[in-house]
């Protein structure tokens, strides 16, 4: 069994290898990815904080991938490593900048002659190329809720709501004049 700080320094080799990996045509060897993705990070313990930034991108990407064993263990990994909700969330609020970052360069590659890794037929190459797409966009699509959970956002919006009432509210003017005093009703009526 390695230490902590032994898988720890595996994490950068480990990245790389990743990187490409989350992307293979090949749906049992991005299952396995992922689940060696599992051991390695949550085998890094605290060690794993100061590269999670570098890992963070391609293990969000891999969390949207189209087949659904792959996504459930890339989930399964994520949510091991990172427990609670909170911690879920502050790894991803954490690695924001180079999730999105990443998400929106896969999205830039516009054609499969284009991506880092060209091997295989041009129909694999087209379905990784299709594959990276995919998972940019959900990466994307998923970031922000659950970054932000809605619980958090309707909180944040009732008090925007709150606030929005409040300031569309009439004021009275700061130097109103007094309203006028009432009419004497005997100075209207003559007599005869």
């Amino acid at each position: 069994a390695r230490s902590p700080e032994e898988l720890a320094a595996l994490v950068p080799q480990w990245t790389q290898v990743y990187r490409r990996l989350h992307l293979d045509n090949a749906a049992p060897v991005r299952v396995a990815a992922a689940k060696a993705l599992g051991e390695v990070a949550s085998g890094a313990g605290r060690g794993l904080g100061k590269h999670l930034k570098s890992l963070a991108p391609w293990w969000w990407c891999a969390a949207s991938d189209p087949n659904a064993e792959v996504r459930t263990e890339v989930r399964a990994a994520f949510e091991r490593v990172f427990p609670t909700d909170a911690k879920r969330r502050g790894a991803l609020l954490f690695a924001s900048a180079e999730i999105i970052d990443a998400a929106v360069e896969q999205l830039k590659i516009r054609a499969p002659s284009e991506m880092p890794h060209r091997e295989g037929t041009a129909e694999e190459q087209r379905e990784r190329h299709e594959r990276a797409l995919t998972t940019a966009l959900g990466a994307l699509g998923t970031f922000a809720p659950e970054a932000f959970p809605p619980e958090e956002a309707d909180k944040d919006k009732d008090a925007k709501d709150a606030q929005d009432a409040k300031d569309a509210s009439p004021s009275p003017p700061a130097s109103a004049p007094p309203p006028p005093a009432p009419a004497d009703p005997s100075a209207s009526h003559s007599h005869p």
